[in-house]
């Protein structure tokens, strides 16, 4: 129901003020806990990077209409949310007209599910772990695959932190969060180039299984690295 309220307000007319010739405003974005997630994600039940809303038929993509790419900009993520944002709210909504209105007093739920799913798709790690649930890819409690030495080079490199800030060895802290920074990068590279090829596969016919459960690995490589750099800050 929420994305089909959604699709009437993206095409809905707008006054050339937006919200019936008020000033436009922004909408609040929703509180951030300790993590600096949005607190969104975890009432919306997609903290666990699924993505998707149990009342909702859909996940973030769909909620914001944006294609399923993991090469998404954050300009294209917050141009799409905003559209729907600006359509959704209140202001804009509140015709006193039902027929030009297909919220019908839901505009605050229709705000928090634009919030929720543009906080997800912002966040790259979230976004890949979505995409391949669509894919049909495996998710993390199934496949627990790490590549070989990843588990003991992360222990070593934490024990390293945990010394050098016992010594209060700032320098070397430093060499070490630029370490664990570095890994997420190459993770990024890696999961994007898994992605394109996943896409010339499914475009050439050819299995797509190998490159799933490989995505699969590299992602929960990537969960590692997280975990390393929010004991590092």
């Amino acid at each position: 129901m929420i994305r089909l309220q959604i699709a009437q307000l993206a095409s809905r007319p707008r006054s050339r003020f937006g919200f019936k010739g008020k000033k436009r405003q922004s909408v609040p974005p929703l509180p951030c806990g300790r993590s600096g997630r949005s607190a969104g994600l975890e009432s919306f039940g997609v903290f666990d990077h699924l993505g998707v809303r149990p009342d909702l038929p859909g996940d973030a993509f769909d909620i914001l209409m944006l294609p399923p790419r993991f090469d998404l900009k954050p300009g294209e993520i917050q141009r799409a949310y905003l559209s729907l944002a600006t359509a959704a709210h209140p202001d804009s909504v509140s015709s006193g007209n039902d027929a030009e209105n297909p919220l019908d007093g839901d505009s605050e739920g229709v705000s928090a599910a634009l919030n929720a799913a543009k906080d997800l798709l912002l966040d790259a790690e979230a976004r890949a772990n979505l995409l391949l649930a669509k894919l049909g890819g495996p998710a993390a409690n199934q496949d627990r695959t790490l590549p070989p030495t990843l588990l003991m080079e992360m222990m070593e490199k934490r024990s390293e932190f945990e010394d050098a800030k016992s010594r209060g060895d700032t320098g070397a802290m430093t060499e070490l969060r630029a370490w664990a920074d570095g890994q997420r990068d190459a993770r990024v590279e890696v999961v994007g180039g898994l992605f394109a090829e996943l896409e010339t596969a499914a475009q050439q016919g050819v299995a797509r299984a190998p490159q799933l459960k490989k995505l699969r690995m590299e992602l929960n490589a990537w969960r590692y690295v997280e975990r390393m750099l929010e004991q590092v800050d």
